[in-house]
């Protein structure tokens, strides 16, 4: 029993992140086509944050629905929010014609906070999910790209 004089086991400590896991399901993902997983790591030293990358991306292959060829899977992009943040604030977000003005549209999953989302079918609602991510993630969070191909059914 904790008294009133006894630190509490948890207090101070930030709250753990989960294990890396994936979506569980393919989503959007089609075997024998190119898709994209934008993974969102904020971790303040970027080495960390690169490991929690791969870590999360090895999960997401592992447990995507669909076997993805090893060698197919790749490093795209690497930035930070901050910087990818500005550029989206300068952009309107969508264009007169309703389509998104930003790269959603190339995006299949997103990984925020030990969190899977799946493109959804609403342009404009994933392009605010994708929006989101980036927007709300700590200046100095790395936002990385993975290019992903699931194999062709046998």
């Amino acid at each position: 029993m904790t008294t009133a004089f006894e630190p509490r086991p948890h207090t101070g400590l930030a709250p753990r992140e989960p294990e890396p896991h994936g979506p569980g399901t393919p989503g959007p993902l089609r075997p024998g086509v190119r898709g994209s997983v934008l993974i969102v790591s904020e971790h303040p030293d970027p080495d960390a944050a690169m490991r929690h990358a791969m870590a999360w991306i090895t999960a997401f292959e592992d447990d995507c629905g669909l076997v993805l060829d090893a060698d197919g899977t790749e490093l795209y992009a690497v930035g930070l929010a901050g910087e990818l943040g500005a550029s989206l604030r300068r952009s309107p977000g969508v264009a007169e014609d309703g389509t998104p003005t930003d790269t959603s549209e190339f995006v299949d999953a997103i990984l925020t906070g030990g969190v899977w989302r799946l493109r959804e079918p609403d342009a404009r609602a994933w392009s605010t999910a994708y929006r989101a991510a980036i927007l709300g993630a700590a200046p100095h969070a790395v936002c990385t790209v993975w290019d992903v191909l699931p194999l062709p059914a046998a």
